[in-house]
């Protein structure tokens, strides 16, 4: 029985090691695209998605509402995401073709997604208990640092475990606006490229390059303008909603993990968000000073 057992748990590994490597080009380890993309349905098929009412997950590694609440939530920000999608896709053709209101039009639509997330972040925290969390699912999200053995096999899993930070929508974000990262929020993106499944990757890295080699970021063409354009005007709203939900993010971040240096997926939370938000404050300032 026990050779069986062993055996089979080998098998099972095997063929999931492999999925993970040929067709995801991920390691065996939980990242936030399970999590948070593949790990939730809807409630109702017929009606959309819902942080409040119409989405569940489908596995739990506690049955907390905390667990429930804390990936629906970014679950929810991926929908609103998918929505500004499309238009984040012709902002560089707009700025290639120094289309002044096309692109003023994109960054609003930026800035009402920005406030968009932090109201949802605000809802989510709601049903989120802060000891719940920090002593029974928060452990779950450590990853494995120093390695874990499978039992049964020689198998050993490596990894920081899922984060938000993972998602492609902030690292598109970032360099489509024009804010440059640089040390620990730097690396901390580079990694979040190993953590996105292979189809993702592709997408985003090719949407970042058009940005870089191409038709350069936000910045770059806002420098280009005459500061009363208004385009001006909605990039310097999108950045200052931007710095908004970093602020919140933050402080919601430093009440749930209040007793710990370790935030989500292994990262040193408070210096890392810290770089974000300042980072931000920076691509603004540069253009539009301290006021």
């Amino acid at each position: 029985m026990l050779e069986y057992h062993s055996h089979s748990e080998t098998t099972n590994n095997n063929r999931w090691t492999k999925i993970c490597k040929e067709r995801l080009d991920l390691p065996l380890t939980n990242v936030a695209a399970g999590t948070d993309l593949w790990n939730v349905c809807k409630i109702d098929s017929k009606r959309p998605r819902r942080l409040e009412d119409n989405m569940r997950l489908i596995t739990s590694m506690t049955g907390t509402t905390s667990e429930f609440f804390f990936h629906l939530t970014a679950t929810s920000m991926h929908v609103a995401f998918a929505k500004l999608l499309p238009s984040l896709l012709k902002l560089p053709y707009a700025m290639r073709n120094e289309n002044e209101y096309e692109t003023a039009t994109i960054l609003n639509r930026t800035r009402a997604f920005f406030d968009e997330i932090r109201t949802l972040f605000k809802r989510g925290k709601k049903r989120i208990d802060k000891v719940e969390f920090y002593d029974t699912y928060r452990p779950l999200l450590g990853g494995y640092e120093k390695g874990l053995t499978l039992e049964g096999t020689n198998y050993v899993l490596i990894g920081n475990g899922p984060s938000g930070g993972q998602s492609s929508m902030f690292v598109m974000l970032d360099a489509a606006l024009g804010i440059v990262h640089q040390g620990h929020s730097r690396s901390f993106q580079d990694d979040a490229y190993r953590a996105m499944p292979l189809p993702h990757r592709r997408f985003v890295r090719d949407f970042v390059g058009t940005i870089r080699n191409e038709t350069g970021n936000v910045s770059d063409f806002m420098k280009r303008k005459i500061r009363d354009k208004s385009c001006h005007g909605a990039y310097r709203s999108c950045l200052e909603s931007y710095e908004s939900f970093r602020k919140y993010h933050l402080g919601i971040a430093t009440r749930y993990l209040s007793s710990t240096t370790k935030g989500t997926g292994n990262s040193t939370f408070r210096s890392l968000l810290k770089e974000f938000k300042t980072n931000t404050e920076k691509c603004r300032r540069d253009i539009y000073g301290s006021n």
